[in-house]
């Protein structure tokens, strides 16, 4: 059962791909159930020319290895308050992605691989006076791990909700990977992988590019954050 608030994590477990979903590493946001389906909130390349985007929502793609995380402890308030930013968020329409913003990012994160979990809480905890607010006016550069933490983020803070030690991390260093170690380390979470996710109707997702351009499979864990994001 998937429900709003839930995050999606695609990342390469199997080495296996599913058309219009080529990534290794991605994270969505659930906002809605429709036919029983998620429809998420996501940072999406949108010009493959230029490898940019913006923030999209829609029902989510066919895809292979999805792991849902569930947070029990969420109420329908907060879930509701999650999904409304989201909306807000895509109404706004200045959060943007980059290839070379990524580039950057994925390097500062990597400054951070060799610490455990507890210390880059730790460093979280340190840096972090406010939540991001993804609801800006001005126009800024933005992650897909970082749009569903800081909206997570964003959410607890409004509604002074604890943010769930397995989901309190810093939003940007968030790679899919270790967002998957840190749940997987936090009993209060739930999480389980799903096989094969599909629409309930393929016209859904027909003629739409692929997330990012195809890569070359390469076999990784949720332990491992030494493989290069499918996108750089």
């Amino acid at each position: 059962m998937i429900s709003i608030g839930d995050i999606l994590l695609k990342i390469d477990i199997r080495a296996r791909y599913a058309p219009g979903f080529n990534t290794q590493h991605h994270a969505m946001l659930v906002c809605d159930i429709q036919q029983g389906h998620p429809v998420v909130a996501h940072m999406k390349f949108t010009d493959f020319a230029k490898y940019t985007g913006h923030l999209v929502i829609e029902p989510c793609p066919a895809a292979k290895d999805v792991v849902v995380i569930h947070c029990p402890l969420f109420s329908e308030a907060l879930r509701a308050e999650i999904a409304a930013i989201a909306y807000e968020a895509a109404h706004n329409n200045v959060l943007r992605i980059e290839k070379e913003f990524l580039e950057t990012e994925y390097h500062e994160a990597n400054d951070y691989c060799s610490l455990n979990l507890s210390e880059l809480r730790k460093k979280h905890e340190a840096l972090s006076h406010s939540p991001t607010d993804v609801l800006t006016e001005k126009e800024r550069l933005i992650s897909c791990h970082d749009f569903v933490l800081s909206t997570i983020h964003l959410a607890c803070a409004r509604l002074s909700v604890p943010i769930p030690d397995g989901l309190n991390l810093p939003p940007k260093l968030a790679w899919s990977p270790l967002l998957y170690a840190s749940v997987q380390a936090d009993p209060e979470l739930e999480y389980n992988v799903i096989d094969r996710l599909t629409p309930p109707s393929t016209s859904i997702i027909a003629n739409k590019p692929a997330f990012f351009a195809p890569q070359r499979p390469q076999r990784t864990t949720a332990s491992c954050f030494t493989n290069q994001c499918a996108i750089l």
